[in-house]
């Protein structure tokens, strides 16, 4: 996996994770960049905020859902 798609992976697992203890609204990049150990420039670099990251993981698991079931 390319180092972009492992960082990307690493945000979108963060998020997942901060999803399961409190809600999204509760969440900030901050807590995203801590609970995956990394920094708001790479966060930045990859999403334009908390919404963009949380948009394209649902548009990634809205898209493998469907190829799962066509």
């Amino acid at each position: 996996m390319p180092y972009s798609n492992a960082t990307k992976q690493a945000f979108a697992d963060a998020l997942r994770k901060l999803l399961e203890q409190k809600p999204f609204a509760k969440i900030s990049v901050s807590h995203i960049c801590e609970e995956c150990g990394m920094n708001r420039k790479s966060f930045y670099y990859h999403f334009k905020d908390k919404y963009d990251l949380r948009d394209k993981l649902i548009a990634y698991k809205g898209n493998r859902l469907f190829e799962e079931t066509f």
